[in-house]
């Protein structure tokens, strides 16, 4: 998806930091993570895999 199709989903913008840096992306343990938007794919059993150049993110099922 890119980043604005994301932003039509969720009905708002994105952050500027999830424009700029790619920590923001991350799939963090989910036991230790506060980032409440990673959570959102996480317990969805899914990953992300960004890339900032050209404004994309995949997200993956877990297993894929």
């Amino acid at each position: 998806m890119s980043f604005s199709e994301v932003e039509g989903v969720l009905g708002f913008p994105l952050p500027d930091s999830a424009w700029k840096y790619p920590a923001w992306w991350a799939n963090e343990n989910p036991d230790r993570t506060q980032h409440v938007h990673a959570l959102a794919w996480l317990f969805a059993d899914y990953l992300a895999h960004v890339d900032l150049q050209n404004e994309v993110v995949i997200f993956r099922a877990v297993g894929e």
